[in-house]
């Protein structure tokens, strides 16, 4: 499967907060439910903080089977958080922009919308190495509430 055909069947996962975790596939429009306070997502999210250097430090010299960068972030810090995946990232000016690669829930935000993501916001990150997905921490932490086939599909995708 095209990379960018996994991007837009299967990354499109996201956190609603705070009384709990949600994860939505793009292609089924499935939601898994978890409470916020889950070990196993919270753990995936330092995970993901404490090795968020190391991202950056891919996207900024991407070796030559390194693609496919985004982040998980929440795009309404001052009401109802959303996690959502942003990709296509770009610096400027030490500003980290991307287009969000999910439908967002809070109003005013659209699919493929190029937005700024502050780095103190991020909760998971990924990037394909070769055919091997780095990263989405969450992802992971989710795939045992998916159903089995669809949990697959991520496994196979990401080279799990």
């Amino acid at each position: 499967m095209p990379k960018t055909a996994i991007r837009g069947a299967v990354i499109a996962l996201m956190l609603a907060w705070p009384e709990s975790v949600c994860g939505q596939n793009a292609d089924h429009g499935q939601l898994v439910w978890s409470r916020a306070d889950n070990p196993e997502m919270s753990a995936a999210r330092t995970q993901a903080r404490q090795s968020l250097a190391s991202f950056f430090r891919h996207l900024a010299k991407p070796a030559k089977d390194e693609s496919v960068f985004e982040v998980k972030f929440n795009l309404n810090p001052n009401g109802e958080a959303e996690f959502i995946w942003a990709g296509n990232l770009k610096w400027r000016r030490a500003t980290l922009t991307g287009k969000l690669a999910n439908k967002p829930h809070t109003d005013g935000y659209r699919i493929d919308q190029r937005v700024v993501i502050d780095r103190n916001l991020i909760v998971d990150w990924g990037y394909f190495k070769g055919k091997i997905m780095q990263g989405q921490f969450t992802t992971r932490a989710m795939l045992p509430r998916l159903p089995k086939a669809q949990a697959d599909e991520f496994i196979a995708a990401f080279g799990w």
